[in-house]
């Protein structure tokens, strides 16, 4: 088949899109969406190779299979093996046992599935995750395994490609739709599972069936390269706010849809050596980018512009020696598939158990990261979970409501006092009953996830309904009965880093409490860390070294 200049740049764009986006430089918020251009290249590759050999017949399911395997795999474990030693030496006892099930996840390609279900808000930061990018490998590989059995089931029975191509039409639609409704109800699961995923991938499937009548339209041309240029613009004006995939996931599908049906090759700037070698290695790249940072924010190096560039620099580096001498080698076709899976399983295996390493950890570090499990336990009790902690980052059973009658219940001879936030007001909630219990106090709370506790106009559904009762319901029919309040949150947090819009928001928050004689406590911002704190006190007596 002809080398398409075209797909290869798509290729280099969308993972410098999620680069870029990972590495949080400014300006690139929806870089995100890169994945879903690859989800559609995916679908196109897979329906050119299958329907193209159905057509000669020469198609071969353990031949399909094969090649996947030796193009995908390869790559993967050695990824996984080189990360493993890594770990293996460096990592705590319990973040290496927390890497090894993940990477046992990923060598069988069901780690969208194993992240969905233990991913969630008080869960370790994801940046401490060196394998999370994964997930869409395992999407991807789900729907290779799927979708030519369905393809070959088609053809065989529809005969034609222009009946083939009416159903999948029709199944794009309805996983369209099907997502969008389904991000609603669980947007966690919609983002990792296939079935949200799969009509992204049926798109780039539909631009093989409509591919060739669009070569005779004189504007393609220009089609394409604006559409290059809109996925870019995507890259910058999409955010993480957004419901995904959702209705505007469709944006980027489409303006990839485009750029493939157009078959525009000739244009210099695609064509250029940058955008080729990049669209050459990107899958390595892909696969290189995520742990380099994870790396870099577990040794606490502080994100800059420098650590940025040169972080890169070593993904890049690291990408074109996997792509050189890993995926670009001549694989003998000849060896049967089981060779491959059977190596898969044996490291499978060996990860699985693998005996954690503590001989080189210093007894006083290894006793701090203990506190990790002792401290998970306890969070429940010290944030109200469940109760006066609302966390919209997970699933409850249940409306998601606070529980009035233990959270907003007054006390006819302590002082109420009200703390309202998020997490970080709901850190603070056991701590303050205890210290201030001897003092004759009783402590009110409404807190919920990522709940930005000041007076608003809009949010997100369920935040701006707590937060909304609570100071123009709650607060004023409660005004004689409250005696103070304490608000606090992750300020850095604030909606699109406007500082100024922050104040101004502190301001009139101060004014309206202000004017029904409302006492408040403003606590600042604390330190936040990008692992769970354990683990830094355990580097620094490890290490001896200040992170």
């Amino acid at each position: 088949m002809k080398f398409r200049y075209d797909i290869n740049a798509l290729r280099a764009i969308a993972v410098i899109g999620v680069i870029l986006f990972h590495f949080k430089v400014p300006q690139f918020g929806g870089g995100f969406s890169g994945v879903d251009v690859f989800f559609v290249i995916s679908g196109y590759l897979m329906s050119r190779i299958v329907i193209t050999d159905l057509e000669r017949g020469t198609f071969s399911f353990g031949e399909f299979y094969n090649k996947r395997l030796k193009r995908i795999v390869p790559a993967l474990l050695s990824l996984i093996l080189v990360l493993t030693l890594l770990c293996f030496f460096f990592y705590f006892p319990e973040d290496y046992q927390t890497f090894q099930k993940n990477a046992v996840s990923s060598i069988l390609f069901l780690s969208n599935i194993w992240f969905w279900k233990h991913s969630g808000y008080f869960n370790p930061s994801s940046e401490t995750n060196m394998l999370l990018h994964t997930w869409s490998l395992s999407v991807e590989w789900q729907f290779y395994l799927l979708y030519p059995i369905a393809l070959f089931i088609l053809y065989k029975v529809l005969k034609t490609k222009n009946r083939v191509f009416a159903v999948i039409g029709l199944a794009t639609v309805a996983g369209f739709i099907g997502g969008v409704k389904y991000t609603q109800i669980n947007n966690n699961a919609s983002f990792y599972l296939l079935p949200s995923r799969a009509w992204e991938m049926l798109a780039g499937g539909l631009a093989f069936f409509i591919e060739p009548f669009v070569q005779r339209f004189k504007w393609k041309n220009i089609v394409a390269v604006i559409c290059y240029t809109a996925i870019l613009v995507c890259f910058n004006q999409l955010d993480t706010k957004l419901p995904w995939p959702g209705k505007m996931t469709a944006l980027p599908v489409t303006l990839t849809f485009l750029v493939l049906i157009c078959n525009y090759n000739d244009f210099f700037l695609i064509k250029s050596r940058v955008v080729q070698f990049l669209g050459t290695i990107s899958y390595s790249l892909y696969l290189w980018h995520w742990p380099v940072y994870v790396i870099a924010a577990y040794w606490g190096i502080k994100h800059s512009a420098v650590t940025v560039a040169v972080s890169i620099a070593v993904a890049v580096a690291l990408a074109y020696i996997s792509n050189r001498y890993i995926e670009a080698r001549k694989h003998d076709n000849s060896k049967p598939i089981w060779i491959v899976a059977g190596g898969a399983l044996v490291i499978t295996c060996c990860l699985a158990y693998l005996p954690v390493n503590k001989i080189l950890f210093k007894p006083e570090a290894l006793k701090v990261t203990e506190l990790i499990g002792s401290t998970g336990k306890a969070r429940d009790k010290q944030f109200s979970d469940g109760c006066c902690f609302v966390n919209l980052g997970v699933k409850q059973p249940g409306d998601k409501k606070l529980n009035e009658d233990s959270c907003l219940a007054f006390s006819n001879t302590k002082k109420n006092i009200l703390l309202i936030g998020d997490s970080h007001a709901a850190q603070y909630s056991q701590s303050l009953k205890e210290k201030l219990a001897p003092h004759n106090v009783n402590i009110l709370q409404a807190s919920a996830t990522a709940c930005l506790p000041l007076l608003q106009k809009n949010g997100a559904a369920k935040c701006f309904e707590i937060i909304n009762y609570i100071y123009h319901d709650y607060l004023i029919k409660n005004k004689d009965k409250i005696d103070g309040v304490i608000i606090s949150a992750n300020w850095i947090n604030t909606p699109d880093g406007n500082l100024e819009a922050l104040e101004q928001n502190l301001e009139n928050t101060l004014a309206y409490l202000k004017k029904y004689n409302i006492r408040v406590v403003i606590l600042g911002q604390n330190e936040t860390y990008t692992i769970p704190y354990p683990v830094v006190a355990a580097r620094e007596l490890q290490y001896n070294m200040v992170l």
